[in-house]
């Protein structure tokens, strides 16, 4: 399945992308694994700037069907370095 297709079906762009897809027939479920690229650098609502993650985990969430298949996203999840305040 192409990656690319996925993500611009579910609308995600750079720094963030699709990095594999899995269907399994026999369960009816659909797992897309969302990943950003390394050294990237996100904004936060309460703090000025772009700043840089750390401590990434994966997040598995629960989706809305996908063509009537149960969907799972599993994206990574990480910590920021904030300036004090």
């Amino acid at each position: 399945m192409s990656n690319q297709l996925f993500a611009a079906a579910l609308g995600i762009s750079e720094p963030w992308y699709v990095r594999g897809v899995d269907f399994d027939a026999a369960q009816k479920s659909l797992t897309i694994d969302v990943d950003f690229t390394a050294g990237s650098r996100f904004a936060h609502p309460e703090t000025a700037g772009q700043h840089p993650v750390h401590d990434t985990e994966v997040k598995r969430y629960r989706h809305l069907n996908f063509l009537v298949r149960q969907q799972k996203l599993w994206a990574i999840g990480g910590s920021g370095n904030f300036p004090s305040t």
